[in-house]
């Protein structure tokens, strides 16, 4: 129907349409009407099928899209993995960092502490057990 009714050529339809209803045979109706056979139309109409549906459907068609999103999806995944193995790297070596700077800034103040209480602690006669490099009194 699109094919017949194209570009001006309503009028040429509805004097087909007359005709068939007139009692003229289709092909001679349409042959009137249009100004050439059935099957040169046919041939006309085959090759604007061939223009107007080209690529379209492959691309569009229901398999590629869907490919189409399931790479998308998957390029999606391994982006946010990286992302997110970045992010625990980058969170060990800052809290390496911090543990590092809070066993500087506690090595010489427990090293004093150490040597004030053992020094205390000898003076007082308590026994004393040397482990892993601490000294602990035995109660």
């Amino acid at each position: 129907m699109r094919f017949l009714l194209r570009d001006g050529d309503h009028q040429r339809f509805l004097a087909f349409v007359d005709r068939i209803r007139g009692g003229q045979a289709f092909d001679r109706a349409l042959g009137d009407a249009y100004g050439t056979d059935l099957r040169k139309l046919e041939y006309q109409w085959t090759e604007g099928l061939s223009k107007r549906f080209t690529v379209l459907p492959v691309i569009f068609g229901g398999s590629l899209l869907w490919v189409g999103v399931i790479v998308l999806l998957v390029a999606g995944y391994v982006r946010r993995r990286r992302r997110s193995k970045e992010t625990l790297a980058r969170w060990e070596r800052e809290e390496a960092a911090e543990a590092a700077a809070l066993e500087a800034l506690r090595d010489p103040e427990q090293a004093l502490l150490e040597q004030a209480g053992e020094a205390a602690l000898a003076k007082a006669g308590l026994p004393m057990v040397e482990h892993q490099g601490r000294w602990y009194t035995l109660h």
